[in-house]
């Protein structure tokens, strides 16, 4: 049975009594009540805390409510409710798992073993907990696997120092490069390290690292064919070769040498009038510059001139909008006013006779949606102290002629006797007619008896 964990020491755990990991993370020592410590009493303290189902030491510990409140391992005891099977310890019934108490739990964590390897010599005692850090760290019998890659052997951890010296998968640096190498792949690092000194490929007899034949080649190796530098010449010879050419050739690299002078010459006389064109479009551009900037001041002043008259515009404009409202407020004030005195505008009255002027706004208007027996009522006014009105029926009452209105004069206090006569004379004016049409006369006696309406049809 196998377990898996990387140890301290760069060792991994190989192989021992112990299982690998179980259902839900749980790590298998392979417990039993011998592996219990030989202290007083905890042989009997091991026994309760091993799973009656794994025969293990309980780990992720619960309790099912069967009578004896029996504790297992959860993924066991899972199994066992799953098979429909009854309690493994007293063959109850049970339907319910509980995660046992904490008193519980830390009762059986605190049971003290020996060492998995105690029978190869291993003297550790503790708890599971305790012996799984022994075993992943300290433990000199346990079996684990060397921790370089490649190496697939297994020894005990007393062994793996020694081991680990000689191993042939162990990782050195190249004395060339520096790289980190395992032993047994030095030869082909070797073939492709970049450091690895090699025969220069030209036969210049040179040693040169793999990594540098490149620039070797370029820079410094005589066997290699170079241009000659001088400009105009064009020839080309060994490295090696280019200081006996250069000697020959004086005469002639001396003409390349003048004619370049000339040309280059040449090229600098261009150059001053090119530069001097250029320092004249500078100071035009500098010139253009100063009378833009001259310019753009002339144009934000500008700016500022418009945007205070513009202030001044909308104040003014703000200040004849709230002269327009009052204004407007004191038209519909004298509206108000001239509906009221055309309404009652010339009144006359002394002791018994009363004349005055009812006016009806937008009759017309109004009469023209009367219906007939439907009337308009003008403003009260008053005679002799009491209250009266004059209603006219524009299409007549329901007695009337076809084509025909009529007048009435309507007392306001119907409560109050009234006993005298009144005569009343009705002229009908308008604005196309104000001279008036439709006169109509007739007179009433008011008594204390009643008060009747005053009124006279069939006004053509």
């Amino acid at each position: 049975m196998l377990f898996t964990g990387q140890s301290g020491d760069g060792s991994t755990p190989a192989s021992t009594h112990v299982s690998a990991a179980s259902p839900g993370g749980i790590r298998r020592l392979g417990l039993d009540r011998s592996f219990a410590a030989d202290a007083e009493g905890y042989t009997a303290l091991a026994e309760n805390a091993l799973c009656p189902v794994c025969h293990d030491f309980l780990e992720d510990v619960v309790e099912v409510n069967c009578s004896g409140r029996h504790v297992f391992c959860r993924p066991c005891i899972k199994e066992v409710r799953r098979r429909g099977k009854p309690c493994p310890s007293c063959r109850g019934h049970f339907y319910d798992i509980e995660t046992a108490s904490p008193l519980t739990r830390s009762f059986i964590e605190q049971v003290r073993w020996k060492c998995v390897n105690f029978e190869q010599g291993c003297t550790f005692t503790g708890t599971k907990r305790e012996m799984e850090t022994h075993l992943d760290e300290a433990c000199v019998e346990q079996e684990v696997n060397c921790s370089f890659e490649g190496c697939t052997q297994t020894m005990k951890r007393a062994l793996l120092s020694s081991h680990r010296e000689k191993c042939a998968f162990r990782c050195l640096p190249c004395e060339h490069c520096g790289e980190s190498v395992a032993v047994s792949l030095t030869e082909e690092h070797l073939k492709e390290c970049a450091g690895y000194p090699i025969e220069c490929p030209n036969g210049c007899g040179e040693k040169v690292p793999r990594g540098d034949v490149s620039a070797h080649q370029s820079s410094a190796c005589p066997e290699t064919e170079v241009e000659c530098v001088v400009p105009g010449c064009g020839e080309t010879r060994k490295r090696k070769a280019m200081e006996t050419h250069e000697e020959e050739s004086m005469g002639k690299h001396l003409r390349f040498v003048c004619l370049r002078l000339a040309e280059s010459e040449k090229a600098r006389e261009k150059g001053e009038e090119k530069m001097k064109s250029l320092e004249e479009g500078v100071k035009r551009l500098s010139a253009a510059n100063t009378s833009l900037k001259s310019s753009m001041l002339s144009w934000e002043l500008r700016v500022q001139s418009l945007s205070k008259e513009n202030a001044q515009l909308q104040k003014r404009t703000k200040d004849l909008e709230t002269k327009m409202e009052t204004v407007m407020r004191d038209c519909r004030s004298a509206d108000c006013r001239l509906s009221e005195l055309e309404e009652t505008v010339e009144e006359k009255q002394d002791t018994n006779v009363l004349q005055l002027t009812l006016r009806l706004p937008n009759f017309r208007w109004r009469a023209s949606s009367r219906k007939k027996g439907q009337f308009l009522e003008s403003r009260p006014f008053s005679f002799m102290n009491y209250r009266f009105s004059l209603s006219i029926f524009p299409k007549g009452t329901r007695e009337s002629k076809e084509g025909h209105c009529s007048v009435w004069i309507r007392p306001k206090d119907p409560n109050v006797r009234m006993d005298f006569t009144l005569t009343c004379c009705v002229v009908l004016r308008t604005r196309q007619d104000p001279e008036g049409t439709g006169q109509v006369d007739f007179c009433v006696r008011l008594s204390g008896e009643e008060n009747v309406l005053l009124g006279y049809e069939d006004i053509g």
